[in-house]
């Protein structure tokens, strides 16, 4: 018997292959999501997205939870950003050694640290009780990734939240992941920030002589 959590495309050029006369069984179809699962939409832009996450961070009773990046180097960046107002979070992505994501991962199943940054690596396979919230900082590019990422809470039987951040130059990708999941996701004005009364506290307080080179600046300070 030939085992996956996920059945990609070559996965299943894979197992046929090696596998003889298979048969395909599926617990549920490939782009759905769970019932447990509460999906909401943050709109906010790219100069107040970090204290709109500072906000919600603030505001929910959090158990566990996964903030997922696009890019690796925004992680170390993101970390350092929450660290100075005064939260506390652990990394995980693929430049980490493997001893430093098994002890990420052992402080966050142990509940040492309960807000875990993560790449994509985490957002299949990763397998913890008691995350009960999923944070999109940046919204995947592949529909497929949202997915998986969201799957990381709601399991189990217990209820979970996601929340996606986007701004309304990626309403694109927002769009394509409605599709493919099927339904809408609704938009959630509560953790909703003024850009004119909030955006100084971010811009000032950053130590932009910590970069080293342009190219480390992420995403959200580049636009």
């Amino acid at each position: 018997m030939f085992f996956s959590a996920t059945l990609t495309t070559e996965i299943l050029k894979i197992g046929k292959k090696f596998v003889i006369n298979p048969k395909l069984i599926e617990i549920s179809p490939p782009a759905s999501t769970s019932k447990y699962i509460e999906q909401n939409i943050v709109k906010c832009t790219n100069l107040n997205k970090p204290k709109v996450l500072e906000k919600i961070l603030c505001s929910l009773n959090i158990k566990g939870a996964v903030i997922f990046c696009n890019r690796k180097k925004d992680i170390d960046i993101l970390s350092k950003i929450l660290k100075k107002k005064n939260i506390a979070t652990i990394i995980f992505h693929g430049d980490l050694i493997q001893s430093q994501r098994q002890k990420a991962l052992n402080e966050f199943k142990k509940g040492e640290n309960k807000i875990m940054i993560a790449s994509d690596v985490a957002g299949r396979g990763l397998d913890v009780e008691n995350i009960s919230h999923v944070i999109n900082y940046d919204i995947p590019k592949n529909p497929e990734d949202y997915v998986h990422r969201i799957g990381r809470t709601g399991r189990a039987g217990k209820n979970g939240v996601a929340i996606t951040l986007i701004t309304n130059d990626e309403n694109k990708y927002l769009k394509e992941i409605e599709s493919l999941i099927c339904q809408k996701i609704k938009i959630n004005n509560k953790f909703k920030i003024d850009l004119k009364e909030n955006s100084k506290s971010f811009v000032d307080e950053y130590k932009f002589d910590t970069l080293k080179e342009s190219d480390h600046i992420p995403n959200f300070l580049k636009r």
